[in-house]
């Protein structure tokens, strides 16, 4: 059962995912990335894949994030994630979205892991262009967490916050947001994060004018990864403003 309860305004809820399977490609020798921070690159025709690694020990959860660079649209990006044996744990091109690639794993082996950025289609593949990418450590979000996402109008600055609940048994939560903005609008979506795009579920997805502040209860399934990313809405059209998002989550009281 899913309520949503609006402290303002009426919200839109929508769901939709894309799907795509892409082939591993070659790629070139990788370097060390470090984490929490973003790193730059460019894909061409000629150079269509780049790879990074890092150290992890068992047990350790991250997640990576790939986007075109902002400002730009002409790069169909896709990231993979490899195991220290070379094996392909996960590859996502457009969970966050349509545009940014996103993966979210519980590492199970100590070693050096992979993190493949390429396009959609690799070597068959048309898109070129410059990216982003970076690697973070997670903590999941709990009863009690409150955090703070900026959002901004202009595309060259706008970059999805993520954030990352794991519940350990079968939980309800409710998620509150706000904020504080005559034009500028937060499109805020949770999604489950299987690794496989066909079982991914879209809980809730508010966009646009329709509310300053809402109350999101739900129900949130033992040991599964859920997705919440928030970024500036279409609808808040273009200009210098910026606004920050809070959210804070609770358990559920009836």
């Amino acid at each position: 059962m899913r309520k949503v309860l609006s402290l303002s305004f009426a919200i839109a809820i929508v769901l939709g995912l894309v799907i795509a399977s892409v082939p591993s490609v070659s790629a070139q020798e990788g370097s060390a990335i470090e984490f929490d921070t973003w790193v730059e690159g460019e894909l061409t025709n000629d150079e269509f894949a780049h790879t990074y690694v890092f150290e992890a020990a068992a047990g350790d959860t991250v997640q990576i994030e790939m986007y075109p660079k902002p400002g730009t649209f002409g790069l169909s990006v896709e990231v993979a994630l490899l195991d220290p044996a070379g094996g392909d744990l996960a590859r996502d091109n457009s969970f966050i979205g349509f545009s940014g690639a996103y993966i979210v794993r519980r590492l199970a082996f100590d070693g050096e892991y992979t993190i493949q950025a390429t396009r959609y289609d690799g070597a068959d593949g048309d898109s070129e262009g410059e990216y982003i990418l970076r690697i973070k450590s997670v903590e999941p979000l709990v009863p009690g967490s409150e955090v703070e996402a900026p959002i901004a109008q202009s595309s060259e600055v706008d970059i999805p916050d993520v954030f990352v609940l794991f519940p350990e048994e079968d939980v309800t939560w409710t998620i509150a947001l706000g904020y504080e903005s005559e034009d500028l609008y937060p499109e805020v979506t949770l999604s489950s994060w299987t690794g496989d795009t066909f079982e991914n579920e879209t809980l809730f997805e508010l966009d646009g004018e329709g509310f300053l502040a809402a109350a999101v209860v739900t129900e949130l399934k033992a040991g599964t990864f859920y997705v919440l990313y928030v970024r500036s809405s279409f609808y808040s059209g273009f200009g210098d403003e910026e606004a920050v998002v809070s959210i804070s989550v609770s358990e559920t009281t009836e």
